[in-house]
């Protein structure tokens, strides 16, 4: 969402009931907080608050440090600051009493809190140091700058309500899961297996089945006694690794009837111990419960939790966790993710309604930029577009206005030169029709059949041949003028008919310029010689548009694919130095190519496409790659070296559809 400037109209007639709009003081601070740069500098100083904020410590002795006198310095500079700016706002705005003063904004609140709070620690009136950890809240106001940050916040808010009919059905959720639960597996979970250490005589051989060692049935029950017993102090080993559901050591010297769940080896007991995570885990109460539900649809570790129910109780306890997750984890969360998402496009629904003349600008006005810069032909057909609007706009009294549709498009009704002298134009005939020289061109008539008296054609005429300028075959659209009241009308000056030129292009190239050189003064067209600058920019454009160096940049890309494919362990030193070389060679073609469109195309046109942003980056990723490689660094920095494959993602300018998809992605 974008930030709503407060226009002056709605500020109120008197802040802090002393300052009026009038007063200097308040005009300057309104003419500060209206100023861009004003919240691109507050912006800027949290930034900087952020960094000291960051290296700040509570290590012993850190205070006497520079950099512990450094942190402790900048806190007393930025509170300053954002104590100024506060002034500034309150002073412009007013403090609370009027509908757009500065407490009614919620971002402001928050500025004036951590500022009043930043204010009483640093009075050091006693130990504030949990006061100055609202420090901390200082960060949060770079939402404030940031409009797609803000949105997500102010989503987030919004949806609160939402949110807490979803928060509603996990309640119960948890309810209703944790309840079965308990009744399930309540003290299931804290059993394990233990052999005892220390039998009674007579009693070694009890828990295990004939067969141990070798053992015959008589054997066995000879060292397991019928009278058998427990000792008084018992002493177990306990194999923590899973639960179990028997034997129980109540049974002993017996088995007692196979459990449902995990039966313990031969030897060992199903003795009471801790639940497993120390404890943590287990359904033995309401809010243990509620703990082990949240950890099965966070996805985390619920596994574990199931195989130990399945061990303890009986292998159909997996229903429990499968419910648990399907209505938990793949229900409940994405429901609350949809509430969130939903919130988010309706939001940005009524954001884009909100500034849609303003996106609508925005995006004409970059789709024209790139409609210049498809190529050479294109940019001069723009520039003599402009052209003909100045020079309609100097022509006083007239209009353009567009030739009519039932028109030849060679035969545009135009005005004779003001001297009223003749300029011979090739291809006019004896009856004032013109062409391309065809002889069956048509000549326009009236109702009654007759000829209609054609005047010579203007300079913007497309029957005219097209003229070269750089690289490019421009062709003049065309163009009558019209008084106000309808009538045919003459420029005001047409210096290139005076000097003998039949068109426009031949005039400005015979006096070395192009058409953007073209200027108006006093209402006249004069051709201003190009700077040596200017016309090193125009080369530069002229190469960054051409088709010939557009090939000459996908042969690379194609090579520089196939030679990091090509590429192998084990190459020799000779190899690696020719690939390395061609990389280097590459690498600079590119940066080359980056600076010639920047230069070009100026940097507004350059960044108006996101390809060239693009392309951008993973030049200045692969120069800092090499830069790291000659230094001889390396490391994790390495896989900057992967970077270079993006270079294929190049040729989408010339793949309509790999564009199509890349665009869709980036949108």
């Amino acid at each position: 969402a974008v930030e709503r400037k407060v226009k002056f109209e709605e500020l109120p007639e008197k802040s802090l009931w002393v300052f009026r709009k009038e007063h200097p003081a308040r005009r300057l601070c309104i003419s500060l907080i209206r100023n861009p740069w004003f919240d691109r500098v507050v912006m800027t100083l949290i930034l900087l608050n952020c960094v000291f904020l960051a290296m700040d410590s509570k290590a012993p002795g850190f205070e006497e440090t520079t950099r512990g006198k450094a942190v402790d310095s900048s806190e007393n500079i930025f509170l300053s600051l954002f104590c100024l700016e506060m002034v500034i706002k309150i002073i412009a705005m007013g403090f609370f009493v009027h509908r757009e003063s500065y407490l009614r904004d919620s971002w402001n609140r928050l500025d004036f809190t951590v500022v009043i709070l930043g204010i009483i620690a640093a009075m050091n009136l006693g130990n504030f140091s949990a006061i100055r950890t609202v420090r901390v809240l200082r960060p949060l106001r770079t939402l404030q700058g940031f409009a797609g940050m803000r949105q997500l916040v102010v989503t987030l808010l919004n949806s609160l309500p939402l949110l807490g009919d979803v928060a509603v059905l996990m309640a119960f959720l948890f309810f209703l899961l944790g309840l079965i639960g308990v009744q399930l597996f309540s003290g299931a979970l804290n059993r394990r297996c233990a052999s005892l250490d220390n039998p009674n005589a007579g009693c070694e051989l009890c828990g295990y089945d004939v067969g141990y060692l070798g053992y015959n049935a008589s054997q066995i029950s000879a060292g397991c006694l019928s009278d058998c017993a427990l000792p008084a102090s018992p002493r177990w080993t306990v194999d923590d690794a899973t639960t179990c559901g028997g034997p129980r050591e109540s049974k002993y010297p017996g088995l007692g009837a196979k459990p449902s769940g995990y039966r313990c080896p031969e030897g060992s007991w199903c003795i009471r111990h801790d639940a497993p995570n120390h404890g943590i885990t287990s359904f033995d109460n309401i809010l243990g419960a509620w703990l082990a539900i949240f950890q099965c649809i966070s996805m985390e570790g619920w596994v574990d939790i199931m195989y130990w129910t399945q061990d303890a109780v009986s292998e159909y306890s997996s229903w429990y966790f499968v419910v648990t997750i399907i209505l938990g984890s793949f229900f409940a969360i994405n429901l609350a993710l949809a509430v969130l998402y939903v919130s988010f496009t309706t939001e940005r629904k009524t954001d884009k309604e909100q500034h849609s003349d303003e996106l609508a600008a925005e995006k004409e006005a970059n789709s024209k930029i790139l409609a210049t810069m498809e190529s050479e032909t294109s940019y001069q057909a723009a520039q003599m577009a402009d052209m003909q609007r100045r020079l309609s706009d100097a022509s006083p009294g007239r209009k353009s206005a567009p030739p009519s549709p039932s028109m030849s498009p060679h035969a545009s009704f135009v005005a004779t030169p003001p001297n009223g002298g003749s300029i011979p134009e090739e291809g006019e005939t004896e009856t004032g029709t013109f062409g391309d020289g065809d002889s069956d061109a048509e000549t326009p008539t009236s109702n009654n059949g007759g000829d209609v008296p054609v005047k010579r054609p203007s300079v913007f005429d497309s029957a005219f041949r097209p003229e070269k300028f750089g690289s490019a075959m421009v062709t003049p659209l065309p163009m009558r003028t019209v008084d106000e009241d309808g009538g045919d009308g003459d420029f005001a000056e047409q210096p290139w008919l005076n000097e003998g030129f039949t068109t426009v292009q031949q005039w400005v190239k015979h006096h070395g310029g192009e058409i953007q050189d073209v200027q108006i003064v006093n209402g006249i067209p004069v051709v201003v010689r190009p700077s040596l600058a200017q016309r090193f920019q125009r080369t530069c454009r002229v190469l960054a548009m051409s088709a010939t160096v557009g090939k000459v940049t996908m042969f690379l890309i194609i090579l520089n694919t196939v030679l990091m494919a090509s590429e192998f362990h084990g190459m020799s030193r000779g190899q690696v130095d020719a690939y390395e070389g061609i990389n280097y060679f590459v690498t600079a073609y590119f940066a080359l190519e980056m600076v010639a469109k920047i230069i070009g195309l100026k940097p507004r046109a350059y960044v108006a496409d996101r390809f060239n942003i693009f392309d951008g980056v993973v030049v200045i990723i692969s120069i800092i790659e090499l830069a790291i490689a000659d230094g001889g660094g390396g490391g994790n920095l390495t896989v900057l070296r992967s970077f270079r494959l993006l270079r294929i993602l190049k040729l989408a300018r010339s793949w309509p559809q790999l564009r199509k998809i890349i665009a869709t992605i980036l949108d």
